[in-house]
């Protein structure tokens, strides 16, 4: 794994242990700042977060939901 991704995954995991960091990230880094499979996770996250504010649950399983559900809208 090159250093870009790893330090992409390491964001991700950030968001993913702490979600109350994805404020301050988001004034830094955009979904276009990451490479697949990383974009999407960041991109769903951040959506969540858009969409529900502060209060949202940010997890892996709100964050596969949410994906599932835009690639179903897409369709």
């Amino acid at each position: 794994m090159t250093a870009r991704l790893e330090a992409q995954a390491a964001v991700v995991g950030s968001i993913l242990i702490d979600p109350r960091c994805l404020p301050a990230v988001l004034k830094i880094l955009h979904a276009e700042d990451f490479d697949e499979p990383h974009r999407t996770v960041f991109a769903s996250a951040a959506d969540l977060y858009a969409r529900q504010g502060r209060d949202t649950i940010i997890d892996p399983v709100t964050i596969m939901q949410n994906i599932s559900h835009e690639q179903w809208s897409d369709r």
